[in-house]
């Protein structure tokens, strides 16, 4: 992999919330945002994204991992490189997100329909332009499952209120959102589903429909927004459950954002080590509003489960 691409997958926020950590920890509330890439080896996942605004009252987490079978096709990227449908599609979702975080963040704080339309409308014109600046290369490969941009995209956005808390869950594909609070924990995750079919439930060129689900939670509940690639539900059988046990783990004793990240690399180290992890690329991002650290010890791993479809 060449240094500008090794720069890219290293360039992720997680960076600016390890140098805002003191100012944050003077704060009345504990606060849990992280991101960060376990694996990237394949370039198929995009940086993953972790921001909060504190004067919105408002944080966004995403994740995208780019589809590397149905993305296999290469195009020559502007540099002249060759880099694959997957890689391209994966980093230009998460733009359109970080682009909105930056400069539309008033929208966040909004609608839920709103934040799902502009979403969509940004995906549509910046998958558009793709084309044109990716043109393909010649290739083998022939399959009517290769898509051009394939991606899944899975972002929470998460608004504190006067009176309430509110999760806005938007998605496509197979990357799971995972909200936690004391009495349940919520995730589009489908049991029994196995891998997202390839060619619909993603973003691609011609496609750049999301689901949305919103959640409300009273302000005195503690709240853990998680995105991730599907590395989360691959860690083992049962998968969810499993996927559940590494959070936890990593929650547990968790003091601060750099400290749960920590946790989170060793714990999939040692469970890479253990072989019971694979060598797909693994992104996570975190939010969460909490009033003290001792809220987390509120959140229980044997919580219900409600499946959002």
């Amino acid at each position: 992999m060449d240094e500008t691409k090794e720069s890219a997958l290293r360039d992720t926020p997680l960076d600016k919330f390890k140098a805002k950590q003191n100012e944050e920890a003077e704060g009345s509330n504990f606060d849990l945002t992280l991101a960060t890439a376990l694996h990237t080896e394949h370039d198929e996942d995009g940086p993953p994204i972790a921001e909060k605004f504190k004067v919105e009252a408002v944080s966004i987490v995403s994740v995208a991992d780019g589809l590397g079978a149905t993305g296999a096709g290469r195009h020559t990227a502007p540099d002249g490189s060759s880099i694959t449908s997957a890689y391209i599609a994966s980093r230009a979702a998460q733009e359109v997100v970080l682009d909105i975080a930056n400069n539309q963040r008033e929208t966040l704080a909004g609608d839920g329909n709103q934040i799902k339309e502009l979403l969509e409308s940004n995906l549509k014109d910046k998958f558009s332009s793709l084309a044109p600046k990716y043109p393909k290369e010649r290739s083998g490969l022939r399959s009517n499952l290769l898509k051009d941009f394939p991606t899944t995209l899975a972002t929470s956005v998460l608004q504190e209120r006067a009176g309430e808390k509110k999760v806005i869950l938007l998605w496509q594909g197979d990357s799971p959102l995972i909200v936690i609070t004391p009495d349940k924990i919520y995730t589009t995750y489908s049991p029994g589903d196995g891998e997202t079919p390839m060619g619909e439930d993603i973003v691609y060129a011609n496609r750049q429909s999301l689901n949305i689900k919103e959640l409300t939670f009273s302000k005195e509940t503690p709240v853990l927004a998680v995105v991730a690639s599907d590395f989360l539900i691959k860690l083992g059988d049962p998968e969810l459950q499993t996927g559940l046990e590494f959070l936890f783990s990593c929650l547990k004793d968790a003091k601060s954002s750099a400290d749960m990240t920590d946790r989170i690399k060793s714990e999939y180290e040692k469970r890479k080590a253990a072989g019971g992890i694979g060598l797909d690329d693994s992104t996570i991002a975190v939010t969460s509003s909490l009033s003290s650290l001792s809220d987390l010890d509120k959140f229980r791993p044997d919580a219900p489960i409600e499946y959002i479809s």
